[in-house]
């Protein structure tokens, strides 16, 4: 999604707040998509469900051009949020083996 379809986007739709750590307001979502494009993972802190985080990464080809997501929920209970980003070799790594599933 462009900076421009993101824009058109959150002038459109009203933030629902599912939880009290989902992030509802535009500007601030703006710069976490930047981070999380910037950094190529994202990470969930009960933002839509209370008691799960979980984290992300992107499937991308050769070009770059995104195919997928990969993404994992833990029950909090399981995993201190901390703990998240050391999740994200094991992501990469499956992010890297599903791009040729793509071919």
């Amino acid at each position: 999604m462009s900076n421009s379809e993101l824009d058109r986007y959150l002038k459109s739709e009203k933030l629902i707040p599912y939880t009290e750590n989902t992030i509802t307001d535009a500007d601030s979502l703006r710069k976490v998509i930047s981070t999380i494009r910037e950094d190529g993972f994202a990470s969930t802190n009960s933002e839509f469900v209370l008691g799960v985080i979980g984290a992300a990464v992107p499937v991308v080809d050769k070009t770059n051009r995104l195919l997928a997501g990969l993404a994992i929920s833990v029950p909090s209970v399981r995993m201190a949020f901390a703990d998240i980003p050391k999740l994200r070799p094991a992501l990469a790594e499956a992010a890297d083996a599903l791009v040729h599933t793509f071919d």
